[in-house]
């Protein structure tokens, strides 16, 4: 397993793949459960932190395709280095590996801290070599998240693309899902495409409407443009409601996968019955595929 391909750029869906494997085997949640009662409170803080991408740090900062981190430190980076300390990480010569497992929301949510609004402060690099392959991009992708095998800390048991029709949605179903996958443990992820470079519109409505069809996690992704545009974008995305889906920028030339914003569970299933009607039917329809 090479984990510093994130710093070459050059991670293949083999290594992607290859990690998440790793993680799980070293790092189980139920070992990482028992290790959080003697981790630091500051490096607990710092893990969530993490997880919001807003953790202000000087170094450069690294994911997979997992949700893995791979986090350049200095001096700045004690709370992290706290973390290794206490099973909870692993520091590599000038970096610190947070294994997925470690950021899961079964860990976060037993952690002793408050919730607090999280400013964006850094992209987080995934490299995603061998993804330009002359293809459209929501192929390209879905075939690449496929061949890694997981994403957001679970693994991929089927994904699709370009999701014209869902006939168990009838009428409702108005905003095309670019990319679906459903991973371990029933859980659907929709990935929404919108090239911001030939259109006004961002996406909000979109994923708003990926939301209320019931998906467990939604995500918006951009072409790359630059990262004042980018943290914009994520900064503006909870005060249009839409502050549980994820926020991804990708660089097709570079073959690169900019993460400013990890998706949330989607706290509409604890506001609306019709929802938990929508996710149902996206959920017949996948099983039945």
């Amino acid at each position: 397993m090479d984990l510093l391909c994130v710093e070459r750029l050059s991670c293949t869906p083999a290594d992607h793949r290859a990690e998440a494997e790793e993680a799980q085997r070293r790092f189980p949640t139920p070992q990482l459960l028992e290790r959080v009662v003697d981790a630091p409170q500051e490096a607990l803080r710092a893990l969530k932190l993490l997880k919001g991408n807003g953790l202000g740090i000087k170094g450069r900062a690294y994911a997979f395709l997992s949700g893995s981190l791979i986090v350049e430190c200095g001096e700045d980076c004690g709370r992290l280095k706290g973390l290794a300390d206490a099973g909870l990480a692993e520091a590599l010569g000038r970096y610190i590996y947070i294994p997925y497992t470690a950021l899961d929301e079964k860990i976060l949510e037993h952690l002793p801290l408050e919730e607090e609004e999280v400013e964006v402060k850094r992209a987080y690099i995934a490299s995603v070599e061998g993804i330009n392959t002359g293809e459209e991009l929501t192929k390209a992708l879905t075939e690449y998240l496929s061949s890694s095998g997981y994403f957001l800390g679970r693994r991929i048991e089927k994904a699709l693309h370009d999701l014209t029709y869902i006939p168990q949605l009838v009428n409702k179903y108005i905003y095309k899902i670019n990319i679906l996958l459903k991973l371990d443990g029933n859980y659907i992820v929709g990935i929404n495409y919108i090239d911001i470079r030939r259109t006004v519109h961002l996406g909000f409505s979109a994923v708003e409407g990926y939301l209320s069809y019931g998906l467990d996690y939604a995500v918006l992704l951009h072409p790359y443009v630059d990262h004042r545009f980018h943290k914009s974008i994520a900064g503006r995305m909870a005060e249009r409601g839409i502050g549980d889906a994820g926020y991804m920028a990708i660089d097709l030339i570079n073959e690169i996968l900019y993460i400013y914003k990890f998706p949330k569970y989607n706290s509409a299933f604890n506001k609306y019955m019709f929802i938990h009607s929508n996710s149902r039917a996206i959920r017949s329809y996948i099983e039945n595929l």
